[in-house]
């Protein structure tokens, strides 16, 4: 939703009143102005990329050894087979993501990949365990919970 001028403007005269109306729109919509944020902010030294306002839980693909998070922060799996994932795609520099385990067919592959944890060793979680991971490309550095 962009923010729309209340009057369009040619060479008439600009009046307190349109004035004031043009600055209440803006005072009273100022998420307008940003939202949907299609641009990278600094702020102050951080940077908002590609901002996510809810955290939806989403489904990976089944199946898939290299799902997406790049439209979101909290996933979970579906897998219906015996799936292992090399590699979390779409990843932004700082990305934090949860994963929570939904399926007994999910294994993480920490040998030989982009996926850093669990001391270098392949992890078989169980239904309701989660990972939590943090990308600083090219690699993901993750936390493993076994929460069962």
């Amino acid at each position: 939703m962009a923010l729309s001028a209340v009057k369009t403007w040619g060479a008439e005269t600009l009046t307190f009143a349109d004035l004031n109306a043009e600055f209440n729109n803006i005072y009273n919509n100022p998420m307008s102005l940003i939202s949907p944020c299609t641009a990278t902010l600094n702020l102050n030294g951080q940077t908002l990329s590609n901002a996510i306002y809810t955290h939806t839980v989403q489904t990976f693909t089944a199946n898939d050894a290299t799902p997406s998070v790049a439209s979101g922060t909290i996933f979970k799996t579906a897998n219906t087979a015996a799936t292992t994932i090399t590699m979390l795609d779409g990843g932004s520099d700082g990305q934090i993501v949860w994963i929570i385990i939904n399926d007994v067919n999910t294994i993480f592959d920490f040998t030989g990949t982009n996926l850093r944890g669990n001391a270098s060793a392949d992890w078989s979680p169980t239904t309701g365990d989660s990972l939590q991971a943090v990308f600083i490309n090219p690699l993901w550095y993750c936390r493993i919970s076994k929460n069962v």
